[in-house]
Parts: C-alpha cells; structure tokens; sequence
C-alpha cells in the first residue's frame, strides 16, 4: 500500500510541475512551438512521470529537477532570444520551399516533407495552384508561410524601402 500512497501523493506535484513549466514556456508555446520547446515539454512530462512513480525520489527530488529544468530552459530560451547566431544554431531559420512557382525538391528530402503533404499544408493557406506562390517559407514552427503571386507585402516592401535608404 506504501507505493501507492507515494504515487497518490507525488502524481499531483508532477502535474503541479508541468503546468508551472507550461506558464514559464508561455502562451506562444502552445500556438507556435519549436524544436526546442517541443523537446523540452516532452522532457519535462517525462521527468515529472519517472520522478511521480518512482519509489526512490521523494517531493524535494521533483522540486530541485524542475527548477533546474525551469532555470536551463529560461537560459536557453533568453540565449535565443538575444543572440541571433545562437538562435540559428538552436532553433534554426525558415527555409525557402517555393519560390515563384518551383518546389525545392531538395529540401523537401532534407526535411523529409513529401511533396502531398507540402500541397496539403500550401491548401490550408489558400493555395490550391502552386504556380500561384511567390514564395513559401517553411518556418522552424514547420507551418509553411505563402505569399501568393501579386499580394502586397507591406512588411517586405517597407524593408526594402529601408535597405535602400541605409
């Protein structure tokens, strides 16, 4: 009956845990998530689980993994947050997967994306003639951006207008 009083009385904290670390992540988490992120809350539910239903680690063992896990996670997130270099190296950066109507064959293999699956996605942005896109993006996030042949995109033209200028 011991092991099961310990359960019943450490599965709450770990759950505690994973919510903490949920509102620590943020609300963009749950809409946007990244490699990163994605990696860390698997970690964090794995953990805070091992740690609830093993008999060996008390409450205190849960309270000093997770705010080590909350404190590495917060590093990581800030590191990628200041340091453009270190952001493309952890998180990575979009990458172009159409453009002008072309597929980049190549790194649909390198991300192994098929090419159904790139249309899918293209059709849940409003393209159903890839001869349409301009230029696509598949974002770290892996949502795939378009820009649609003859859209305005103030935020692309207003750059330019800048670079011109600098």
């Amino acid at each position: 009956m011991e092991p099961f009083l310990n359960l019943c009385l450490k599965l709450p904290f770990g759950i505690l845990f994973m919510f903490l670390h949920m509102r620590i992540m943020g609300l963009k988490e749950l809409s946007q998530s990244n490699a990163l992120d994605f990696g860390f809350a698997v970690l964090v539910a794995n953990i805070s689980w091992d740690l609830s239903v093993t008999p060996d680690y008390q409450i205190w063992h849960m309270i000093v993994v997770n705010i080590i896990l909350g404190i590495i996670y917060f590093l990581l997130d800030w590191v990628t947050a200041n340091n453009r270099k270190w952001e493309k190296r952890i998180l990575g950066e979009p990458q172009i997967v159409v453009k002008n109507g072309v597929i980049n064959r190549e790194l649909l293999e390198k991300e192994r994306l098929s090419e159904a699956e790139l249309r899918a996605r293209l059709r849940c942005s409003g393209v159903f003639d890839i001869r349409l896109v301009e230029i696509a993006y598949l974002e770290v996030s892996g949502q795939i951006s378009v820009l649609k042949r003859g859209e305005n995109n103030v935020f692309d033209k207003g750059a330019e207008a800048q670079n011109r200028e600098n």
